[in-house]
């Protein structure tokens, strides 16, 4: 289980304008975070400046990461952090390309759906599995159901029916 608790800043925030990656990147060097999570946010804001689509990517996981119980106004369970954690996983070991035609929506059960728009594809992610399903204009139909999740394993289904 992931460790809600919430951590407060030890010393004050002054606000700054920032404009550019350089002024997020100088800024980020000017605060005691340790190299492992600076490294970690570094990359991220790379991937973020210079990929469009998983930055668009990252934005919809987080903002599925804040839905709560009953978001759909009809029961729908709220996203596990679980379920984002196995997202962005597959998200930091994809390129900019995987995500170009993959639409990320929340499902009611609590997983996430990922569905092609150029095919009749879609994966669904859950917490410990995901299952896929494709049906190419021309091509024969196919799929599995609860594959032990693996990142890598998702991204090269992902990469095969999108």
């Amino acid at each position: 289980m992931e460790d809600n608790t919430a951590v407060v800043a030890q010393d004050s925030v002054i606000a700054r304008p920032m404009t550019s990656y350089a002024d997020v990147m100088s800024y980020l060097h000017s605060i005691h975070i340790s190299r492992e999570e600076l490294g970690m946010v570094g990359k991220r804001l790379v991937l973020e400046y210079s990929s469009e689509n998983l930055s668009k990517a990252f934005l919809r996981v987080d903002h599925l990461s804040v839905l709560q119980d009953n978001w759909d106004g009809r029961g729908a369970y709220r996203i596990t952090p679980l379920v984002i954690r196995n997202v962005k996983d597959v998200l930091s070991v994809s390129d900019d390309e995987d995500w170009k035609d993959w639409m990320i929506s929340p499902n009611p059960n609590g997983t996430i759906t990922l569905q092609s728009r150029k095919q009749r594809s879609s994966i669904s992610i859950g917490e410990q599995e995901f299952s896929y399903f494709s049906k190419p204009v021309s091509g024969q139909r196919r799929g599995e159901s609860h594959l032990r999740f693996s990142p890598s394993l998702l991204l090269s289904i992902m990469r095969e029916i999108g």
